[in-house]
């Protein structure tokens, strides 16, 4: 006998469609996103566990860590938000290794919904901000690797960027932050956004030490391929700032000044 779909109420199913847009979350977070108690989070997240509509990645480590556990959908949670909004097949399919993914990989998700979560509190209503499973749809405007955020304010200003992609780098490799910024920079030079529409790049790092090293890095890399100082932006901070402060001023700019978006 073919088995019967869960019955979800409006929570339930706003519960699993956020799962979708962040890849991962916790119960803290949740609380904080739907401004709830934490433990009416837990409780939700349980019971769609219970359905068997979401994975759960936890062991005993994490109660000594102090750390939550993390929420995915699984493809029977898939198949419940496809039933309620539109979804991209590709970035739906790929939800299917969620149970297998690594640790980090889930911290660096539940990272991203903490860095939008500061975005909304300290730009309330000034940015509406988008998560790879909605810029999927428009990939081709994108880098290769989506950004982990795009922002794009909802009243164009005439001094202040309109469109910010922002990024989640851990780790100290440069390597790694090297690709990052010449996959911005070709993208500059793609032509693919009107100069006066290109996104500012933030960039998320693990500490100031690493923030210096990107900033003079890109310069070095725009300079290499004769990119004017106005034709384009990079904004750091640190994961710190961005999960702890209190206020907008956390970015840095070439010139070293603190600004807000």
């Amino acid at each position: 006998m073919k088995q019967s779909e869960p019955t979800l109420n409006q929570t339930q199913v706003d519960i699993l469609i956020i799962t979708y847009r962040f890849r991962y979350v916790s119960a803290p977070l949740l609380a904080r996103l739907r401004k709830t108690h934490v433990t009416t989070a837990r409780a939700s997240l349980e019971s769609l566990y219970q359905k068997n509509l979401l994975n759960k990645k936890y062991d005993k480590s994490y109660k000594l860590l102090g750390k939550p556990a993390a929420y995915s959908l699984n493809p029977g949670g898939v198949k419940a938000v496809a039933n309620y909004t539109d979804i991209n097949d590709k970035y739906g399919h790929s939800m299917y290794k969620n149970a297998s993914a690594s640790e980090n990989f889930a911290d660096q998700n539940l990272n991203i919904l903490a860095a939008y979560l500061s975005l909304e509190e300290n730009y309330s209503n000034i940015f509406s901000i988008y998560t790879r499973a909605e810029t999927i749809d428009f990939e081709d405007d994108f880098p290769k690797t989506l950004p982990n955020l795009f922002l794009k304010r909802n009243e164009p200003s005439e001094e202040l960027p309109d469109y910010y992609m922002l990024d989640i780098i851990p780790g100290t490799q440069k390597n790694v932050l090297y690709k990052k910024i010449e996959m911005y920079i070709d993208l500059l030079e793609s032509g693919d956004w009107q100069e006066d529409e290109h996104p500012t790049i933030l960039l998320v790092l693990d500490n100031s030490y690493i923030e210096d090293v990107a900033r003079k890095m890109f310069e070095e890399r725009k300079d290499s391929r004769f990119i004017e100082d106005d034709e384009i932006l990079l904004m750091t901070t640190t994961r710190k700032a961005v999960v702890a402060s209190q206020t907008a001023n956390i970015w840095s700019t070439q010139a070293e000044h603190l600004l807000s978006l």
